[in-house]
């Protein structure tokens, strides 16, 4: 990374994972047991005549089964995505509104999913989300610890504090971007690799940190 950090880097991937990941899930979602679906309807269809009608019934019963994990798999997707909008938010602090966005198309999504293109879910009883609800509290716990460490590794806060506070007596950034910048001298290039030949400059700025 740059002495800038590493933060344009990290909040690319977020918008990916965030925006693109997500449509692309929702689509998969909705899009895949419906083609199943389609197909599956098609081939009774054919078999339909006057004294052999598709009834309702048929219809339901030839709907996607839902599968022993099928909540799994809901239940997972919300655990990441508050994993990514918690432990993340520094970097990327639109996660939170696209995840809101993504969750309000979902229910109804999940809604016309579950009614139209599964079989009913059998019910059954339950206290509470189980196990999910510590995995939720031990995840808020890490979004402390990796927001803190975004804060002081991946983005220039520490660095402006300490120049703020040690160096500059005025304590404002009047001279930040000269004291993160290296000087050469000029003349110590060779006369073949000089960046600019008709240069008058006696110093040349590198983008790096001093040591």
């Amino acid at each position: 990374c740059s002495p800038a950090g590493c933060m344009v880097e990290l909040t690319i991937q977020l918008f990916i994972v965030m925006v693109g990941k997500q449509i692309l899930n929702n689509a998969k979602e909705i899009f895949l047991p419906g083609i199943k679906n389609w197909c599956r309807g098609k081939s009774q269809m054919k078999k339909e005549t006057d004294s052999n009608l598709y009834m309702r019934w048929e219809q339901d019963h030839n709907l996607e089964k839902l599968q022993l994990l099928s909540l799994f798999d809901e239940y997972l997707e919300m655990v990441i995505q508050f994993g990514f909008i918690t432990i993340f938010v520094a970097a990327f602090p639109l996660a939170p509104l696209f995840a809101l966005i993504n969750n309000i198309i979902e229910i109804r999504l999940d809604a016309f999913k579950f009614v139209t293109q599964f079989q009913r879910a059998p019910a059954t009883k339950t206290q509470d989300i189980g196990a999910w609800s510590d995995i939720l509290t031990g995840i808020s716990f890490v979004a402390v610890l990796s927001n803190g460490a975004i804060i002081a590794f991946t983005s220039g806060f520490i660095p402006r504090m300490v120049y703020m506070l040690t160096v500059n007596p005025d304590e404002d950034l009047h001279g930040y971007v000269n004291s993160t910048l290296s000087v050469f001298r000029v003349s110590d290039y060779p006369a073949d690799k000089k960046p600019l030949a008709n240069s008058t400059e006696d110093y040349c700025s590198i983008d790096n940190i001093n040591e």
